[in-house]
């Protein structure tokens, strides 16, 4: 791929594609095939196929990026967007799920605090 093919933010398309492929559905199951996560592996392999206009290595070191930042949520190879409503879509899956993961909530709500506390009171 030329460098002027190589126009796309690895970033956006990180943020777009876990859009993409998930939604803020508090109904979803736990699994990776569920409407509420997506896969790490399956999103960092789908940057070198001939549909997309990113390469595996920038995507990987923006979804590292990303993480850190809390704008992507990681849970042991799943990812979903950090947003409000997708934060408190895991949390209430989570609450009705048979298996809780309580650290995952807890991770959540954290989260929700501080995103809350920078954004006009979470308005």
């Amino acid at each position: 791929m030329s460098e002027a093919e190589q126009t796309t933010d690895p970033r956006e398309w990180v943020l777009e594609e876990i859009g993409d492929r998930t939604e803020a559905n508090p109904d979803s199951s736990q699994g990776v095939e569920a409407d509420l996560w997506t896969s790490k592996g399956r999103l960092v392999k789908h940057a070198n196929k001939f549909s997309t206009s990113v390469q595996q290595e920038p995507v990987a070191a923006a979804l590292a990026d990303l993480i850190d930042e809390r704008e992507v949520l990681y849970w042991h190879g799943h990812l979903t967007l950090a947003t409000i409503p997708y934060l408190n879509a895991v949390v209430q899956s989570e609450q009705r799920s048979d298996v809780t993961r309580q650290i995952l909530i807890e991770k959540c709500r954290s989260w929700l605090e501080s995103k809350a506390g920078g954004d006009d009171g979470g308005n």
